[in-house]
């Protein structure tokens, strides 16, 4: 499936992106014998994506999110574009849309309950690099990575050099608003690659992935 990058499973279909090769729809009903139902091209480099209802989300860098129907996953079918900015990583909960913008260090959200006009509703800076996203009730985990947003970093020498890593928790109970809760501060690392930031929340722990630097597993009872 040419460069894969993340993957989500809804009933019997695998959608999975792979930057420049687009997104792949895989029948997985029969593990033992999984087929290729569908190849789109996406509008930009396929990275993050989400399913929610009939409609794939897919994070295409640049371009932002593009919002693909699949109602018949052999015929996927594009409904439109929202630009977030660079979108990384995304997660979908309850029509509202949840974006991992990269360069410019952000949480995007948008209104996405009319697939065919999504709107941005608002935009949090991040401390880091913006990449993986989760929510779970009312508050919206984001991994971030690379450099230290707001200050020097071009050097290794410099006091932003790496030190973007770590988890910041924000209360979305009003999407237009969102409130800045607190973070966690990973070690500081930099080198290319491989380079991808994930988090998956459950009632007590977000599980963090950090790229070279490892797997953070960290306790959100009190997300202040």
């Amino acid at each position: 499936l040419g460069r894969v990058r993340q993957l989500c499973v809804d009933g019997r279909v695998a959608y999975v992106t792979s930057r420049e090769d687009g997104l792949y729809l895989v029948d997985v009903s029969t593990p033992a014998r999984m087929k290729i139902l569908a190849h789109y091209d996406t509008i930009e480099l396929a990275t993050g994506i989400a399913v929610s209802g009939e409609v794939a989300f897919v994070a295409c860098r640049t371009a932002g999110v593009e919002l693909i129907d699949v109602s018949s996953p052999e015929r996927p079918r594009h409904l439109s574009t929202i630009r977030t900015g660079e979108a990384q990583s995304i997660c979908v909960r309850n029509g509202i849309l949840y974006v991992g913008v990269w360069a410019a260090g952000e949480l995007v959200i948008c209104d996405v309950s009319d697939p065919y006009r999504p709107e941005v509703l608002s935009r949090s800076r991040l401390q880091g690099y913006g990449d993986g996203v989760d929510v779970r009730g009312d508050y919206c985990y984001v991994a971030t990575g690379h450099h230290l947003r707001g200050v020097p970093h071009r050097e290794a020498t410099d006091p932003g050099y790496g030190r973007g890593h770590g988890l910041e928790v924000f209360e979305i109970s009003d999407p237009r608003s969102p409130e800045f809760l607190g973070r966690v501060e990973f070690p500081p690392f930099y080198r290319l690659g491989m380079d991808m930031w994930s988090v998956r929340v459950t009632d007590r722990y977000a599980f963090v992935a950090d790229t070279y630097n490892g797997a953070f597993v960290v306790d959100i009872a009190e997300p202040h």
